[in-house]
């Protein structure tokens, strides 16, 4: 089970909407979307029953819902314990236009 998918179903399960659960996430509905199927296809289970953009739990999503707080505390500590506190990196993402990362990237290559 991917813990970012996880985390997304308790965004959504909480917000009971995927465009304001998307826009929390800052990704796409459709990719929400995509990454619900996925994670109820990996539990073999219906988590929830989906009326346009609002989204109603099943019984399973309830229970997955009150469990999945502390499933995630446990995965992130779980992680945090197995990295050496030295190897921890920093990860800087830019999202930008092609023609304005062509010129900037190169700028970049420059202050090296």
């Amino acid at each position: 089970m991917n813990l970012r998918r996880l985390e997304y179903f308790t965004t959504l399960a909480n917000t009971g909407n995927m465009g304001k659960a998307s826009e929390m996430l800052h990704i796409s509905t459709p990719a929400l979307s995509k990454a619900m199927k996925v994670l109820e296809e990996e539990l073999e289970t219906k988590l929830w029953i989906k009326e346009g953009r609002k989204v109603i739990l099943t019984d399973a999503g309830i229970a997955l819902l009150k469990q999945s707080p502390a499933f995630i505390e446990n995965i992130k500590n779980l992680k945090d314990s197995l990295q050496p506190k030295f190897e921890k990196k920093e990860v800087l993402r830019i999202g930008s236009f092609e023609s304005f990362s062509t010129y900037f990237l190169t700028f970049l290559n420059e202050l090296k």
